[in-house]
């Protein structure tokens, strides 16, 4: 566990034994399961983002981590953390700020300001941490502007690392 644990600092152990179990107890096999998974998500996050590759895999590694591995849930979770890294870059823009780094941004995500589909986004609560301001009344968006996925009316629970 410790060893697969190694190439990702995140996964939590109860994942790490079972992507071994799938691999025979094998690390090697395990970790390059989890690179494949992680590559895939990655790959998800470019196609359907305008984000480059580098900026992808800081995505996909945060929605892989609030997801805990689970796959269903890091793809659904993808998709509102890039939307809400997006207004958050346009925000800072407004406020003089350019090129402000995705893993700057994501830092910044915790407890309720980690994005969520259907729900309000953090991005004006973010914008505020990230220029040191304190928080404006209601800084999160209107849910009219978050986007959702679409829901497939898959159990999240019935989805496992393959």
């Amino acid at each position: 566990v410790l060893q697969v644990q190694k190439n990702f600092s995140y996964l939590p152990p109860p994942i790490a034994r079972e992507v071994l179990s799938r691999n025979d107890d094998c690390p090697v096999a395990a970790t390059q399961m989890l690179k494949d998974f992680r590559q895939r998500l990655c790959d998800h996050v470019v196609t359907r983002s305008a984000y480059l590759r580098e900026e992808a895999v800081v995505i996909s590694d945060f929605a892989l981590k609030i997801s805990e591995w689970n796959p269903w849930d890091a793809f659904t979770s993808a998709e509102p953390v890039w939307q809400c890294i997006t207004e958050i870059r346009a925000e800072l823009s407004r406020n003089g700020q350019q090129s402000v780094p995705v893993e700057l941004i994501v830092a910044f995500f915790n407890g309720e300001n980690v994005p969520r589909a259907g729900q309000p986004s953090p991005a004006l609560a973010v914008t505020d941490g990230i220029l040191g301001r304190p928080p404006r009344s209601g800084a999160s968006m209107p849910a009219s502007r978050v986007r959702t996925t679409a829901s497939t009316g898959r159990n999240n629970k019935e989805c496992s690392l393959m």
